[in-house]
């Protein structure tokens, strides 16, 4: 099975909300993003700041730089899921068995200031969601403390180094899961500045965020007819 999808009790494929998210355009910031990386590993490797260049070397950089990215998307990858295991055993109170890496300290003393001034609490952490036509993965559900007041909330954890406007479409998906919840939040802790944290409470652009997000999964089912087709099939199966 595709990480791209959850199979339901029916045996049907529901696409990731990440997957229906992942629609909207996102090429340009991703180019950026891409000739940035290759510029600065052949900075870094082609032995231009000690003086010491040589088309060897230069070859080799060029050769390897087109599939450095892997190597950096593996490496935010593996931070992220660290973070997201060490806050799930932290909200259980439970000990943190695999190792810690110094990044990872660092954005855990982080995200402790955030704990302690919302002080949440978990129903569910990690909880896998199955709608009849989007499915994911929700990082937390329980309540917070909001200006005193404890109340339910859905909150997503991102290690981004930046506040995508995709994330407030997922936590609304998420959210809409949760009939009974009160609010819904992200808080960001920052890979490269790990001392530093962005948390951005959604609650109030909900409404506009989950008609978004709605409009998405038409959108994806109609431009995947094959999955369509496939899906009604068992769905009358």
């Amino acid at each position: 099975m595709s990480d791209s999808y959850y199979q339901d009790s029916k045996g049907r494929d529901i696409p990731r909300v990440t997957l229906i998210t992942g629609q909207l355009d996102k090429s340009d910031g991703l180019m950026r993003w891409a000739a940035q990386q290759t510029a600065l590993y052949i900075q870094n490797n082609s032995g231009v700041e000690d003086g010491t260049l040589t088309d060897k070397r230069l070859l080799k950089c060029l050769v390897d730089a087109p599939n450095e990215y892997r190597n950096i998307t593996q490496a935010a990858s593996n931070i992220g899921k660290e973070v997201h295991d060490r806050i799930e055993v932290q909200l259980w109170s439970k000990q943190y068995e695999k190792e810690c890496t110094e990044l990872g300290d660092k954005i855990l003393t982080t995200f402790q200031t955030w704990y302690e001034e919302y002080k949440p609490e978990p129903i569910y952490t990690e909880k896998r969601l199955v709608s009849e036509r989007y499915a994911g993965t929700c990082d937390f559900y329980g309540t917070i403390l909001v200006k005193g007041i404890r109340k339910k909330y859905v909150l997503d954890w991102k290690t981004s180094n930046y506040l995508d406007k995709t994330y407030a479409y997922q936590v609304a998906a998420y959210r809409q899961c949760f009939p009974e919840a009160e609010g819904c939040g992200i808080l960001r802790l920052d890979k490269r500045e790990p001392f530093s944290l962005q948390w951005r409470d959604t609650s109030k652009g909900y409404e506009t965020d989950h008609n978004i997000f709605n409009h998405l999964v038409e959108l994806w089912w109609l431009t995947h007819p094959k999955k369509a087709k496939e899906y009604e099939q068992k769905t009358k199966g």
